[in-house]
């Protein structure tokens, strides 16, 4: 059971059709590259992800995607991804 007081912390809102919309085609769109140094990679992630935008997990989750792709993601990196793949789903 969750406290009431945590649940703003805890819980996301769902985005709308037109957000989802607006992540679709910036997903698409986003052509970033992510640093070749794992650590800087792996930090510059997790900041991204706790600012818990949608549009920052994307980004995240595309960049890894890519790295997969290319048989080069760490243990991080995974986690990272999975993470990523967590909050969309």
């Amino acid at each position: 059971m969750m406290r009431k007081q945590d649940l703003a912390t805890t819980v996301r809102n769902p985005i709308n059709a037109s957000e989802a919309n607006q992540l679709l085609d910036h997903l698409e769109k986003w052509d970033g590259n992510m640093s070749n140094q794992w650590k800087v990679r792996a930090n510059a992630n997790q900041v991204a992800m706790e600012r818990g935008s949608p549009f920052d997990y994307a980004n995240v989750y595309k960049g890894l995607s890519r790295l997969e792709a290319e048989g080069t993601l760490r243990a991080s990196d995974r986690a990272h991804l999975n993470q990523a793949l967590d909050f969309f789903g």
